[in-house]
């Protein structure tokens, strides 16, 4: 049975797609933007079941969500949305979101599904696990050792050069304090030194590690490292974590000693050879 008239001229001025079905889960009224969608007239699908429309593998889906299997489902009163695929006329599919709402109340009641193609979405979703894919792997090659929190300094992530310099894994670390995973002293005194994200996070801006600091990794054992900091922005500037990026710096340690102890000692013989003795003869005499 066709639709009325005027009802008619009210589905064809909503912008989404419009089904109606009855309490069968047939197809009862069409308009233009289903009509287009589904590229069936409206005529073709008059008495057919939603099935027609939609692919076989969701037809447990739909009969669920509509009420249709075996037409006994009648006492629904509420609102539903299932996400399946449609399918056109010439077979090819599109995803979709399926929600109804009853016209009506008893067990006759008539259903108005609302169609919406959710195609830009799922090429939107498709393209964005495509970006976090490749910054995921950006991430994981990065020769630095990569740690990022969240606003408040917990741990969201660790490359793999983070887990092998602390001594955690990303799913230990993650939710923990940076204090806790990155536990850093100073060399001289020993004491603990403020973590670069916390003060990252209170200034706005990036900054950088002072010099002479030690790691103390999870196994006790200490490295001697550097590190900077940047904010993580929102599209309103607002900081929502923090970027740290850390040096391991025990090669360049054992460098820097072993030039200073080429430049002070005789290669021959390791003693001080003439211009330290020098420096540290004129260091003593001008000592009280």
């Amino acid at each position: 049975m066709s639709a009325p008239s005027e009802f008619h001229d009210l589905l064809n001025a909503a912008p989404d797609a419009m089904v109606v079905v009855d309490q069968y889960g047939l197809m009862t009224a069409l308009n233009l933007e289903a009509e287009r969608f589904f590229g069936w007239p409206e005529s073709e699908l008059l008495g057919q079941p939603m099935s027609r429309v939609i692919p076989t593998r969701f037809q447990r889906l739909l009969d669920s969500d509509m009420g249709t299997a075996g037409g006994t489902d009648t006492t629904w009163t509420g609102s539903e949305t299932i996400s399946c695929f449609a399918q056109r006329r010439d077979r090819s599919e599109f995803p979709i979101e399926l929600s109804r709402r009853p016209l009506g109340q008893g067990r006759n009641a008539q259903s108005l599904v609302t169609v919406r193609d959710r195609s830009e979405w799922s090429r939107a979703e498709k393209s964005l696990s495509r970006n976090n894919e490749q910054a995921r792997a950006i991430l994981q090659s990065i020769g630095d050792s990569l740690v990022t929190t969240d606003a408040n300094c917990r741990i969201t992530y660790l490359n793999p050069v983070a887990e092998r310099l602390t001594g955690w894994t990303v799913g230990e670390a993650r939710g923990q304090s940076l204090e806790a995973v990155l536990p850093l002293i100073s060399e001289a005194s020993r004491q603990p030194v403020a973590n670069t994200a916390m003060r990252c996070l209170q200034e706005g801006r990036s900054v950088d590690l002072e010099d002479g600091v030690l790691l103390l990794r999870r196994d006790g054992t200490e490295v001697p490292v550097g590190d900077s900091a940047a904010p993580v922005r929102d599209r309103l500037g607002g900081i929502t974590g923090v970027v740290i990026v850390i040096q391991d710096e025990s090669e360049k340690r054992r460098v820097g000693h072993r030039l200073s102890f080429e430049a002070t000692h005789d290669a021959l013989t390791g003693l001080i050879n003439r211009r330290e003795f020098e420096r540290r003869l004129t260091r003593l005499l001008a000592s009280p």
